[in-house]
């Protein structure tokens, strides 16, 4: 086994010296984009940020790999070991059956003079395979998320989320050539009642149902209390069918200070999309929805009356609760093997929740101030993010005032709504599952080692 450790060793520290001379040229085309930038004054932040996350990115993947070669030299060196001792084991086994039989006619104590001798050698080595053993998988198995968490630290954008102009205005209902900036959740005081937040992409077909009914309510309500005020915002994920045309149309008829469209560009995630609408917010509360109607959206009414029992000095988040349906819901094996994992990572994240996924939530301006200030996740397990970070918030830190006594945070309750399902979904279950897994993994992690910090937005 001895050649072996020597040629693993030599070859660790030739990956390690082509590494390094690797970095050192990404150092330098660094160093030479930033002169060039510098020289540019027209490129836009956005910009900046993507060039600056893509080198660094390039650097430390390369890092990641050969942390992870290192890691399955261990576990090769593993395997060796243990053909190696199964192959002696066996051919001492052979040879020691063999002499049995060919020395059978032998005087008995001269094998007995002879064990005692080597049975303490087979110990030993039996004992040093051991250490050996447990000190490579050890190794291998530390080295694989001390790399991904030091790939986590230098690859994570320093400001998040990362705006582009586009982003910054939305269409006019008039004239589609004229744009007008959105307000700032983190900045302006509310200016209306309620704000809906849909995030789309390719949803032409689902959203007019969505619509009709959550368009009815909202008339309805303004007839029976006079001066309530709302808006819907719909974050646009590059939909590459009709429906930017489509909300476009409904903002005509109700105009853009009733319904605005958030085009995404470049591509987000869902929930990006949420944290991008949250932040261009006017209302006093703000309601996630989704954009396939599969909530009922007469249940606002059971989440208003729930954070009028539960808000404490501005904070509260209810959430609308599918569990109280799943003893009924037929599943596959799959499914359910996928669910209780699922289930299983998210309890590691955020505790009390039953249904982390629903898209349906009621947050007040001081909590989605909060939360959406501080996300980092763009995909489906945003919501478990919003969840944690709502777990955590300091009330009395957030309005400058001096902690008496327990520690005050958001006030969240679950509630069981009204709930089908809708065809069309773009969920696949093997990939995004697989996606969610590791989302709630870096969740996990970077709140753990303080990669990713909660910034306390203070009250305006």
């Amino acid at each position: 086994m001895k050649p072996f450790y020597y040629f693993l060793l030599i070859l660790t520290f030739s990956l390690f010296i082509k590494s390094q001379k690797s970095f050192t040229a990404n150092e330098l085309e660094q160093q030479n984009l930033e002169d060039l930038k510098q020289q540019t004054e027209t490129i836009e932040n956005q910009d900046k940020n993507a060039i600056t996350l893509q080198q660094r990115e390039k650097v430390w993947t390369k890092l990641l790999i050969f942390l992870l070669c290192i890691a399955v030299f261990f576990i090769i060196g593993l395997v060796m070991m243990i053909t190696n001792s199964t192959s002696n084991d066996e051919y001492k086994l052979s040879r020691f059956l063999a002499l049995a039989k060919n020395k059978s006619n032998q005087n008995n104590n001269k094998n007995k003079n002879k064990k005692p001798s080597q049975k303490p050698k087979q110990q030993k080595k039996k004992k040093s395979f051991l250490l050996y053993f447990i000190l490579f998988f050890v190794l291998a198995l530390i080295l694989v998320p001390v790399s991904a968490i030091i790939y986590q630290i230098q690859t994570a954008p320093q400001e998040w989320p990362i705006w582009t102009e586009h982003e910054s205005t939305f269409r006019s209902s008039e004239d589609p050539n004229i744009r007008k900036p959105f307000p700032s959740l983190l900045d302006d005081p509310a200016e209306i009642d309620l704000t809906l937040v849909v995030p789309t992409r390719n949803e032409v077909k689902r959203l007019p149902k969505m619509m009709d009914e959550t368009l009815e309510f909202l008339e309805k309500r303004e007839k029976e209390q006079p001066g309530f005020t709302w808006e819907i915002i719909f974050t646009d994920d590059l939909s590459t069918d009709n429906t930017q045309e489509l909300v476009m149309e409904y903002a005509k008829q109700y105009t853009d200070n009733k319904i605005r469209l958030l085009e995404m560009n470049p591509w987000c995630g869902k929930g990006c999309g949420v944290q991008k609408g949250m932040l261009r917010a006017r209302g006093k509360y703000i309601l996630m929805l989704d954009a396939d109607g599969a909530s009922k959206f007469s249940e606002l009414n059971k989440l208003e009356e729930e954070m009028e029992k539960i808000e404490v000095e501005g904070f509260g988040l209810v959430i609308g609760s599918r569990k109280h349906l799943e003893a009924d819901a037929e599943r596959t094996f799959i499914r359910t093997v996928l669910m209780k994992g699922f289930h299983l990572l998210v309890s590691s994240v955020v505790r009390g929740v039953g249904d982390t996924q629903c898209g349906f939530k009621l947050f007040s301006r001081a909590t989605a101030r909060q939360i959406a200030g501080n996300m980092r996740v763009s995909g489906f397990a945003a919501d478990v993010e919003m969840l944690y970070i709502a777990q955590h918030i300091d009330i009395d830190k957030v309005q400058g005032k001096q902690r008496q006594g327990k520690k005050r945070t958001c006030p969240i309750k679950e509630i069981g709504i009204i709930w089908e399902e809708i065809d069309g979904s773009k969920v696949d279950l093997l990939t995004d599952s697989l996606r969610m897994g590791r989302d709630i993994f870096k969740i996990r992690v970077n709140y753990l080692f303080k990669i990713w910090n909660l910034k306390t937005i203070l009250q305006n």
